[in-house]
């Protein structure tokens, strides 16, 4: 055996002893590190097909989640990628239970108090907003994470169905005085295409657009239109010289 062939076996032996980080727990350091679409869409992606550890509480009606709340009132529906995540006194003064994604999303989206769900919520914490919680309920984002060209748009007005669309919410928008400007793209996500507006809101964005939808009627056009929320899409349809259909 030659030298070579000894370090070889050495650095084989050295990177079987240690430990592999737990693959939730390491995109929510690097979404910490730098937060940007990427990344957030890398914990998405890894969080849908996880379980993780959930706080609960013993009530008159059984076991529920054990919510937290911030200093603004707030609440959040916590989640742990791993017990390492909980500290020693939170984890003793409850019990526990892993779940997976859709059983926390399911809560989510049917309770009237929690809007967020908390990863790891005492170090390297991230939010998911209910919005992408239902995104993540009708979407496969683990087809299109962590890869920097998957979301892509293209302004949406060469079909006579994205005019017609546009048109409806044109006319929508001009009965509202919350909606400041709006735009109407297309969203590329992977291989899949849909139509997706991006508003200024000052409100309730989340009702604002079940309204907008019930008002198109979703349900008879031939292309999805996504309720998400991206942090940097409006930068990005400036930058393809999309205009607003609608601004005041």
């Amino acid at each position: 055996m030659g030298l070579f062939d000894m370090f070889k076996k050495k650095n084989k032996e050295e990177a079987a002893a240690v430990p592999q980080k737990n693959p939730l727990t390491f995109a929510a350091e690097v979404y910490n590190a730098d937060n940007n679409d990427t990344n957030f869409l890398t914990v998405l992606a890894i969080l849908k097909k996880t379980e993780t550890w959930v706080p609960l509480m013993e009530t008159e009606y059984g076991a529920m989640p054990y919510i937290l709340e911030s200093e603004d009132g707030t609440q959040f529906y916590p989640v742990f990628s791993e017990e390492s995540q909980i500290h020693t006194e939170y984890a003793e003064s409850l019990s526990w239970a892993t779940l997976p994604f859709e059983s926390s999303a399911r809560y989510i989206m049917e309770s009237t108090e929690v809007s967020n769900m908390l990863l790891n919520a005492f170090t390297k914490s991230v939010v998911i907003p209910e919005e992408s919680i239902r995104v993540m309920m009708n979407e496969n984002t683990s087809e299109y994470a962590a890869d920097g060209g998957s979301l892509e748009l293209f302004p949406a007005s060469d079909d006579a169905e994205a005019q017609n669309i546009q048109a409806k919410a044109a006319a929508f928008f001009k009965e509202r005085t919350d909606v400041k400007k709006a735009y109407f793209a297309k969203l590329k996500n992977g291989v899949e295409m849909s139509y997706i507006f991006v508003a200024d809101v000052d409100g309730d964005a989340q009702s604002m657009f079940k309204e907008l939808f019930d008002a198109i009627g979703q349900a008879d056009i031939s292309m999805p239109i996504d309720y998400t929320v991206y942090p940097t899409l409006k930068e990005q349809l400036e930058k393809i010289e999309c205009e607003p259909f609608f601004a005041v």
